[in-house]
């Protein structure tokens, strides 16, 4: 699907990453749950919906931490590696009820599109907003 809606093949091999990460956590740890792929509401994306009825997550900003697993054997950067891999992530567990993960990755702007950018960059001559608080004529 994210093929033919245009994404590059690296995008498309992200999408894969996630998806069988997510959907592999579901497996894992409520036996089953499915996968639902869409369009994004403004068409300009793919958006991915896993959802489970297993046990839940207890706390997801343990879960999101890098390095924790609640196995062993496991490394612990499986959900963080789905959420570097897609544009959006967000999840939604209700302990006892079941887990929702949403994800979505969008296509990029084409360049025709794009009328301005803008960069920022840190400069150390000014180290910070206590140096700015200071000389108010920055």
């Amino acid at each position: 699907m994210a093929s033919g809606m245009g994404f590059d093949r690296v995008d498309c091999a992200q999408v894969a990453l996630a998806v069988s990460e997510i959907s592999g956590n579901a497996h894992k740890f409520a036996g089953r749950g499915t996968v639902a792929l869409q369009l994004t509401a403004n068409k300009k994306g793919l958006e991915i919906i896993v959802r489970d009825r297993g046990q839940g997550i207890g706390s997801i900003k343990k879960v999101m931490a890098e390095g924790y697993s609640s196995e062993s054997l496991s490394l612990g950067v499986g959900l963080n590696a789905a959420k570097r891999a897609v544009d959006e992530l967000s999840i939604r567990s209700k302990v006892g009820q079941g887990t929702k993960v949403v994800m979505r990755k969008f296509l990029p702007l084409p360049e025709e599109e794009i009328e301005y950018g803008v960069i920022s960059m840190p400069d150390e001559r000014y180290p910070g907003n206590a140096h700015a608080k200071k000389n108010k004529s920055l």
